[in-house]
């Protein structure tokens, strides 16, 4: 028991110092402010080799207690350093994003196309940080590792830098948002058939159609019911002048048009 213990730390020990010392140049690259190339890729395939090798070292010793202990704190360590490299350079990305979003929106004309530019934009920082972070996260030891957090902060401030920059160019009166014309279409239970049939007992045909002015805005066109033999036609008021007040479908009494037949 105190020999299998003394030997596992002996190999935890060893490999840390060893593992320590290969991912030193990393940590000076981190501090630095840089990137390293293929990151997620390497780092794993570092892991693996020295859990492959802290196997290895101790295989006689793989179902006694110091062996579990040590290879779960093995483990952690190896977790624990691989996670601030990925974090700190995550960091790192988040700013170089940033900063490309604003190089690009210098070349960016205040033109009615200004806004979609602007989310094109938007989009290409989005997607320029998706990617980099996937390459310094890796598939494998760190597939847990998230940058989540760190991309809705950079949207937030990139929308709020994009949202800045447009309310300036209104105040100077070099931009104004072109307001959008809403097009609004109800129906309400009490009118009788909208477009001139009963939708419970009668069909539209290719042969049907209902009378409808363009010219007339909505809020200004009234309906009436005409009487065409046994059927009943929902109509524009503009087109029949001559229409009594009595026929129009939105009055005090308007049952009484379908209880004279």
């Amino acid at each position: 028991m105190y020999l299998s213990f003394n030997i596992a730390r002996s190999v935890y020990e060893s490999l840390i110092k060893e593992f320590e010392s290969l991912i030193q140049p990393w940590k000076i690259c981190c501090n630095e402010g840089a990137l390293i190339q293929n990151f997620g890729v390497e780092s794993n395939q570092l892991c693996s080799k020295f859990i492959k090798e802290f196997e290895n070292n101790l295989k006689l010793f793989e179902n006694d207690p110091s062996y579990k202990t040590f290879f779960s704190l093995f483990l952690n360590y190896l977790h624990s350093e691989i996670e601030g490299l990925f974090y700190k350079q995550l960091s790192r990305l988040k700013e170089l994003a940033f900063n490309s979003f604003k190089e690009s929106l210098s070349p960016i004309q205040i033109t009615e196309k200004v806004e979609r530019d602007v989310k094109l934009a938007i989009k290409a920082a989005e997607n320029y940080f998706t990617t980099k972070a996937e390459i310094l996260r890796g598939t494998k030891f760190s597939k847990d590792f998230s940058y989540s957090n760190e991309k809705k902060e950079l949207i937030k401030a990139i929308r709020e830098l994009a949202t800045e920059r447009l309310q300036m160019a209104r105040l100077q009166g070099i931009y104004q948002k072109k307001n959008k014309n809403p097009v609004s279409i109800s129906f309400h239970y009490l009118h009788p058939s909208p477009f001139g049939k009963d939708a419970r007992f009668e069909h539209f045909s290719f042969n049907d159609s209902f009378d409808f002015d363009s010219n007339t805005k909505a809020s200004l066109m009234r309906q009436f019911v005409e009487n065409n033999n046994n059927s009943k036609k929902i109509k524009n008021n503009s087109l029949n002048q001559s229409q009594s007040t009595d026929n129009f479908v939105y009055n005090l009494n308007a049952s009484k048009l379908f209880n004279n037949d």
